[in-house]
């Protein structure tokens, strides 16, 4: 088996009601079929837990807030190339992305052991200073830079929804597990249900 899968069947063995596969670059690179594939080939190591990933939950969150037009920000290892497999991406669910960027200058991938090369503040700056007023919602679509600690003031500054990878797969999997949990400042999207025509 592959690392996802052997992860996933060890995972697989607690009482769990689902697994965030917190990867949201794979979706860009798989694309819809390619990211459909992946989910079902893990699944079939999960004991019929459902597998999740996050750009799916940032679709599911979109819907959810109503925002059909988006802006997408991207971590500083991100390549113009990379930014736009995350717009055609998110166009062939129907969405208009009328902002992609990455943050810069580049930064080399951080090390796992070493943690994010982007600091919060760095994210704030880029997101305020680069979301057009077209933009109904915001994605930070990458997993591995902290960004939940900068949703609220973003949100505030912004006066519309912001979705990190990490943040919207968490309220997608709370709320495909069927969880009634409160969750304080991770944002507007946390305020809402999520529909279940959007559960898939």
């Amino acid at each position: 088996m592959h690392g996802p899968d052997n992860a996933t069947a060890l995972l697989a063995r607690l009482p769990l009601q689902a697994i965030i596969y917190a990867w949201t670059a794979g979706s860009y690179l798989l694309g819809t079929t390619g990211e459909e594939k992946l989910v079902s080939r893990v699944e079939q190591h999960s004991n019929g837990i459902p597998v999740l990933m996050s750009a799916p939950a940032a679709t599911a969150g979109f819907r959810t807030l109503e925002a059909e037009r988006i802006a997408l920000i991207h971590a500083p290892w991100f390549t113009d190339d990379f930014d736009q497999k995350g717009v055609a991406y998110f166009q062939e669910h129907g969405f208009e992305v009328v902002h992609v960027s990455h943050l810069m200058p580049p930064v080399e991938i951080p090390h796992p052991n070493t943690g994010s090369a982007v600091s919060p503040g760095e994210i704030y700056e880029w997101v305020r200073s680069h979301v057009p007023p077209s933009a109904q919602a915001v994605f930070i679509g990458r997993n591995a830079i902290r960004a939940i600690g900068v949703i609220a003031a973003l949100e505030d500054d912004l006066r519309r929804p912001v979705l990190t990878a990490n943040q919207v797969s968490l309220w997608y999997a709370l709320r495909v597990a069927g969880a009634e949990v409160s969750v304080d400042d991770y944002g507007q999207l946390f305020k809402l249900p999520c529909r279940q025509s959007e559960i898939n």
